[in-house]
C-alpha cells in the first residue's frame, strides 16, 4: 500500500487521524488477502476484489464503511476498474426502501413479502431476478400509471443543497432556454477537465471521444425544449465503450446505468419489464425539480430496456415556468 501517501492524502481532504487509521486498517486487511493469493494492492484485478467481498459476506463483515475505505484507497490510487467496480455496488443502497415509501402500505406487504433484496457486498449479477420479480409484482397489485408513478422519485436522495448553485444560476437566468445553454456548457467543460485530469467522473472514465460524443447531444448534460416540454437524456454509463463498439447488444450493456438490471444486458434483452425505467426518470427529474419548486410529470420516451440504446424522457414544465421563463411569441401584423 502506498501508506504514506495515502495517509497524507486523506488528512489533506480533513479526515481526522481516527480516521485514517481506520481507513488504512481496512485497506491493510485487504492487502494481506490477496497476499496470500499472490497478488498486490497494484496488480488485482476485479475477480480478486470480487472474491474478497464473498468472504466479508460469509464472515458477516460487508459493512458499507469498510467498502468505502476500500474505494477511497482505489479512488486516490487511479485504479479505474476498481473504484467503478465499488460503485456498482453503492448505485443500488436504499433505492428500493425509498421505492416502498411511495407505495400504499396494502401493496407494499404484497409486493414485499418473502422477497428478499441481495444483500449489500451482492454479485451485482444477482440483481436482474430479484428486480423482475418486484416488476412483475407490482403490475400485479398496481395498473401502469400507478407504478411509474410510485418508481419516479428522488431514490438515490440527491440532496436540493447538491444543486443549489444551479438554482441560484436559473433564478437568476432571463430565460429557460438561456439557462438551458449555460447548463450544456456547464456540464461540457466539466467532462473536459476530468478528461483532461484523467479524473473519475462519476462512475466512468472521461475522454476526449465522450467529450465530442456529448457536444453533439445538447439533451445528455442538459435539455432542449420544444413547446413545454423538455427533452433529455442519460449520458452512456461507460460511454468509452459505448462508443467502441458497433453491438446493438453491448451498447445498451454501455449505456445502462442500473445496478439493479444492467448486468443481465450483456447477454441480451432483460426479462425486466421495461417500466423499471421510471426509477431512472425519477432521478432525471430531480435537477428540475428543484429548479422549477415542484414536483414534475416525466414520460420515458425510450430506454435500453424497450430496446433503444440510449435512455430519453419528456419532462413536462410547469404553466408559471412558461409564464416566467419563456419568451412570448410576437407576430408582425397581428390580425387575431
Amino acid at each position: 500500500m502506498k501508506k504514506e501517501l495515502f495517509s497524507e492524502y486523506l488528512s489533506s481532504k480533513g479526515r481526522s487521524q481516527d480516521e485514517v487509521q481506520a481507513i488504512l486498517l481496512d485497506v491493510e486487511e485487504l492487502e494481506t488477502y490477496i497476499h496470500h493469493k499472490g497478488s498486490t494492492l497494484d496488480t488485482m484485478d476485479v475477480p480478486l476484489l470480487r472474491s474478497y467481498f464473498d468472504t466479508l459476506m460469509e464472515t458477516d463483515r460487508a459493512e458499507l464503511p469498510r467498502f468505502r475505505n476500500m474505494a477511497r484507497y482505489f479512488h486516490f490510487t487511479q485504479q479505474h476498474d476498481l473504484y467503478i467496480y465499488f460503485t456498482t455496488l453503492f448505485g443500488s443502497l436504499e433505492v428500493m426502501d425509498q421505492i416502498k415509501q411511495h407505495i400504499h402500505p396494502n401493496v407494499q406487504t404484497k409486493v414485499f413479502a418473502n422477497l428478499q433484496e441481495p444483500p449489500f457486498g451482492s454479485d451485482i449479477q444477482r440483481n436482474p431476478p430479484y428486480t423482475r420479480e418486484v416488476m412483475e409484482r407490482l403490475l400485479n397489485a398496481m395498473d401502469r400509471t400507478q407504478v411509474r408513478k410510485s418508481l419516479a422519485h428522488n431514490n438515490h436522495q440527491i440532496p436540493k443543497e447538491a444543486f443549489q448553485t444551479e438554482k441560484e444560476i436559473f433564478d437568476q437566468s432571463d430565460s429557460l432556454d438561456d439557462y438551458l445553454v449555460g447548463l450544456n456548457q456547464r456540464g461540457i467543460d466539466t467532462l473536459q477537465k476530468h478528461a483532461d485530469t484523467n479524473v473519475i467522473w462519476f462512475e466512468q472514465e472521461i475522454n476526449q471521444d465522450v467529450v465530442n460524443f456529448v457536444k453533439r447531444n445538447p439533451e445528455i448534460m442538459s435539455a432542449t425544449r420544444v413547446g413545454d416540454k423538455l427533452y433529455t437524456a442519460k449520458i452512456p454509463y461507460d460511454t468509452i465503450n459505448f462508443l467502441k463498439t458497433n453491438d446493438p447488444i453491448l451498447k445498451r450493456y454501455y449505456a445502462c446505468h442500473c445496478p439493479f438490471v444492467r448486468a443481465e444486458l450483456k447477454h441480451g434483452p432483460t426479462q425486466v419489464d421495461k417500466d423499471w425505467c421510471y426509477c431512472s426518470a425519477g432521478f432525471t427529474k430531480v435537477l428540475y425539480e428543484v429548479l422549477f419548486e415542484e414536483e414534475l410529470e416525466i414520460e420515458v420516451l425510450e430506454s435500453v430496456l424497450s430496446g433503444s440504446t440510449l435512455c430519453r424522457f419528456a419532462i413536462t414544465i410547469p404553466d408559471k415556468i412558461l409564464k416566467m421563463k419563456t419568451p412570448e411569441i410576437q407576430y408582425e401584423n397581428d390580425r387575431y
